[in-house]
């Protein structure tokens, strides 16, 4: 039996949603990458839509790219749960969802870090001027 399908559906002649990625699932950087792939490879360079909601079920999206490139970075989201999909530009066929948490380091967690390099820093400054004080030059 041989199966041929039209560019840019499957088996069933149902449209081929493209496959959408993230590079983390809890976002702690304050960032994170989003990559998605053609339904049908071999096709020439599409347009397509990427929208964001805060809820699986898309019932309030946002459209947050549209455009020929395959890869978003987000950034600036606020912490919570947030949902992902992307469609070939009017294609009614959308990805499968990908869920995405933003979760910053706490602030008193920087805080602490920056703390901690100014200490060493001062350290290191303090032996580096005793260390030259304490030698004699030629």
């Amino acid at each position: 039996m041989i199966v041929t399908t039209c560019p840019g559906t499957d088996a069933g002649g149902a449209v081929a949603a493209p496959m959408l990625g993230t590079s983390d699932h809890l976002a702690t950087a304050g960032y994170f990458r989003l990559t998605w792939s053609p339904a049908n490879p071999d096709a020439p360079t599409r347009e397509y839509q990427l929208q964001r909601a805060n809820d699986p079920r898309f019932m309030e999206p946002v459209t947050i790219y549209e455009g020929p490139d395959r890869a978003s970075v987000v950034s600036g989201l606020a912490d919570q749960v947030y949902f992902f999909r992307v469609r070939e530009q009017h294609s009614p066929a959308w990805s499968a969802p990908v869920r995405v948490e933003v979760k910053h380091h706490p602030l008193a967690r920087a805080f602490g870090f920056f703390s901690l390099g100014a200490i060493v820093f001062a350290v290191m400054l303090g032996v580096l001027l005793t260390g030259v004080r304490g030698e004699a030059w030629p």
